[in-house]
């Protein structure tokens, strides 16, 4: 039987000997009422587990005996306190070894989860710790493998791949202040699905993806099984022309200045301008699933709407489809819409 134990406080002198030690139960204390009372709460506050516990050891340095002493010892309990069957699981004994860290570091990076890691265990009667402690351990593992920096991790990892495989392909930029700018890598095998699939290209931005937030920017297609596969990837701080034309140029150079016949974006205007300076010969297309968002942003008419999906997602000839449009405009007498 017992109850978990931590740290109170604690005086150092300037020479760095302490003076006073303290500790208190887990469940000591109350809650600061500057928690409780947040007038811009948004959640209901979590259960107070505090209970006021009035155990506690304290000890104090005593200089005329040149040791230490326990000054005060309460052993008033004011809770109930943790079984045989439980105490492992109190918080001072909970800890991930070594041991179980190596193995569930090799699992996971044979793609098996925290969660079922957990359960391959057995359950928390064979362990002596949760699923959060095994989480808080894992990602301290990946924060030590991190810890020169997560940029010059991602540029060791690249150099590394490359050293694999020549064909593998990057290139970034550094900032005024020593920071990773733009990245832009590819390999070998989007090298090779571009050779047979690259005559319509997809340019797409996806922002705020990531925790710095930088654009991550996609340059992918579709093989003839409909099936999408990435042909380059960039993140960038930013997105104005000079980036994209970045992009672009780079992308040329690893494909040997093989243009596409077509390429399709969002409706962002620094995309429109880069491309016309680095794709003269690509037809450049809007990407539908934008245009319909735009429409049903501002088109209230339901039967208009039907009418423009149709249009837009049948396949079709041009002459076809110039027949449809013009048919659409005279059925919702849009002649004179400007």
């Amino acid at each position: 039987m017992g109850f978990s134990v931590r740290k109170g406080y604690k005086f150092i002198d300037d020479n760095g000997r302490v003076h006073y030690r303290q500790w208190v139960c887990s469940r000591e204390g109350r809650r600061d009422l500057k928690h409780v009372n947040r007038e811009d709460r948004r959640k209901e506050p979590r259960p107070d587990t505090r209970v006021d516990y009035q155990a506690t050891l304290k000890i104090r340095y005593a200089f005329e005996e040149d040791k230490y002493v326990v000054s005060e010892f309460v052993r008033l309990h004011t809770h109930k306190l943790a079984c045989p069957s439980t105490t492992k699981f109190l918080k001072c004994h909970r800890k991930v070894s070594d041991a179980n860290y190596a193995q569930a570091h090799t699992l996971c990076r044979v793609g098996m989860k925290t969660s079922q890691i957990m359960k391959l265990c057995g359950g928390y009667q064979y362990v002596l710790f949760t699923m959060k402690d095994l989480y808080n351990r894992m990602n301290g593992g990946r924060m030590e493998e991190i810890a020169d920096g997560d940029a010059k991790g991602v540029v060791a990892y690249l150099f590394t791949k490359k050293d694999a495989d020549s064909e593998v392909y990057f290139n970034f930029t550094v900032t005024y202040n020593g920071r990773l700018g733009r990245l832009f890598w590819l390999d070998s095998r989007s090298k090779e699905d571009y050779k047979y699939y690259g005559d319509i290209v997809v340019f797409n931005s996806i922002y705020n993806t990531n925790r710095y937030p930088y654009p991550l920017v996609v340059i992918y297609g579709i093989n003839n099984h409909f099936c999408m596969f990435i042909f380059a990837c960039v993140t960038v701080p930013d997105e104005e022309v000079k980036t994209y034309e970045w992009i672009l140029n780079n992308f040329l150079e690893v494909i040997d200045g093989k243009q596409p016949l077509s390429i399709v974006t969002n409706e962002a205007p620094q995309m429109r301008k880069a491309i016309k300076m680095c794709f003269l010969n690509a037809k450049h297309r809007f990407c539908s699933w934008h245009i319909q968002q735009n429409l049903i942003s501002n088109i209230a008419n339901e039967e208009f709407r039907e009418w423009f999906k149709n249009c837009m997602y049948r396949n079709c000839s041009i002459d076809q489809f110039e027949t449809k449009w013009a048919n659409l405009i005279t059925s919702c007498n849009l002649q004179n819409n400007d």
